[in-house]
């Protein structure tokens, strides 16, 4: 009980005990306040109230499967998403460090069927190594199976790790900001696949009762976490970035671009805000001297 009887409660002093507070409050004001929502708070603790609502129901516990769960970002994101969602893991190499771990090939869809069954949302990293046309062809068969079984299972929701580079220099100069208007212009067959990703996402989402969203992800270290240039995302904001795009409420289908804020911001950021509430809180800084 949060002893809400009608009267405003004294404001704590910590904001987590605030918060913890706010949100007992919120669960048992229909039973204590008699069908006066929030008649019982000040008003400005009656926003707080509103703004934990909003925040619980967009970072709720889900089962989520991670493909690629082996690689340099499924690790990070085991990492950063395993305290707040039951995760299953799903790649061509062991996951010793994940309980629910399924070792098999993107390229087989029973195997990719089986994964999926019973999640509620996918975050989809697999990407056939190489950069010839029979390993993109891979890709983009992996990435169908995914989208295809999901369908089947009942999964809504699913990010897709697409790059940033599908707007490449050698079509848009150095120096203009990418923003999510921009025709995506491949350059080489690894870059047709993420296009293709992209794209049966937008047609999944328009054809069925899916969801998709395409994070187009910079440049991602495993050891060296804040290195100088634009295209660079933390570890940190890796995390941010996908978990936003597996739990933000009332999206049909986005693209948003998945790096850092930076001191030179050669990406769009706020369209991320507004359609995911993607926030980085990680900045890379870039020497004027090297921003040619």
């Amino acid at each position: 009980m949060c002893g809400c009887d009608g009267q405003q409660q004294p404001v704590h002093e910590r904001q987590s005990q605030r918060r913890r507070a706010l949100t007992l409050c919120l669960l048992c004001i229909p039973q204590t306040c008699h069908n006066r929502p929030l008649s019982c708070l000040s008003a400005r603790t009656a926003r707080e109230v509103v703004f934990v609502h909003v925040e619980l129901k967009g970072r709720r516990n889900m089962k989520v499967l991670i493909t690629g769960a082996a690689g340099v970002i499924g690790k990070i994101l085991l990492r950063g998403l395993r305290d707040r969602h039951e995760l299953r893991g799903f790649d061509c190499e062991p996951m010793p460090e994940l309980a629910d771990a399924m070792v098999g090939d993107i390229n087989d869809f029973d195997q990719v069927k089986a994964a999926t069954e019973g999640m509620e949302a996918i975050i989809h990293l697999v990407n056939v190594p190489g950069g010839q046309w029979e390993h993109s062809l891979q890709s983009m068969v992996g990435t169908y199976n995914v989208f295809e079984s999901a369908h089947q299972n009942g999964v809504r929701r699913i990010a897709y790790a697409s790059r940033g580079g599908v707007l490449p220099r050698s079509f848009y100069p150095r120096t203009m900001q990418r923003t999510a208007e921009m025709l995506p212009k491949p350059d080489s067959y690894y870059t047709i696949s993420k296009v293709f990703g992209e794209s049966i996402g937008y047609m999944y989402s328009s054809r069925f009762e899916m969801e998709a969203v395409s994070v187009r992800i910079g440049n991602i270290n495993a050891e060296r976490d804040q290195p100088e240039h634009p295209h660079h995302l933390s570890h940190g904001d890796c995390v941010r970035v996908f978990e936003q795009a597996i739990t933000h409420p009332g999206v049909k289908y986005e693209m948003v671009f998945g790096v850092s804020d930076s001191d030179w911001p050669l990406y769009d950021l706020d369209h991320g805000r507004k359609v995911i509430g993607y926030d980085p809180q990680d900045r890379s800084h870039v020497p004027e001297d090297k921003r040619e």
